[in-house]
């Protein structure tokens, strides 16, 4: 074998291949991690990440066409004019069931619609804060049973869950 071939394994198994090997190691590490920070960067400040109308495009391909939620949501709409306390509470429960479900088929995590409030920004959902306030009424309505629902409150609270399904664009 020629020597010049001798020469390179000698030199990978010595110090010099050892050095030029932590080297690009070192080089490799360090380019990954620049990398890594302006991928994060750049998926932070993307406003295509967050866009809602893909959110939207996703519902309407969805198992749960707009048409099945616009006759849920109207059936709720008519159990909270019916004259019974009894019967806002439902429609309360039953929009915010709805809207639950609607984000599930979103894509958004989270096993409850507290879970999935929690991690939903602002910039996804504008309406975020009605969604919360409605949730904490159905909260109150769940875990409170003394809590009263005047018709005032129901028709807010339903006003809430449907600013938050207008804006998704599911009704």
């Amino acid at each position: 074998m020629p020597e010049f071939i001798y020469n390179f394994i000698d030199f990978w198994k010595g110090d010099g291949g050892r050095i030029v090997f932590l080297v690009f190691k070192i080089s490799a590490i360090a380019i990954s991690a620049i990398m890594l920070y302006f991928i994060i960067f750049f998926l932070r400040h993307s406003k295509y990440l967050w866009n809602l109308d893909l959110y939207k495009e996703t519902i309407r391909m969805s198992a749960a066409p707009k048409g099945k939620i616009s006759k849920k949501w109207h059936e709720v709409l008519s159990r909270m004019n019916m004259p019974e306390e009894t019967s806002r509470k439902m429609a309360i429960v039953e929009a915010d069931i709805l809207v639950d479900s609607v984000l599930k088929i979103l894509g958004f995590s989270g096993e409850t619609l507290n879970e999935k409030i929690e991690k939903i920004t602002s910039i996804q959902l504008k309406s975020i804060n009605d969604l919360k306030m409605a949730h904490a009424v159905r909260k109150d309505i769940l875990y409170n049973p003394d809590y009263e629902v005047s018709p005032e409150i129901a028709k807010e609270t339903i006003d809430r869950y449907e600013k938050v399904l207008r804006e998704i664009d599911v009704l």
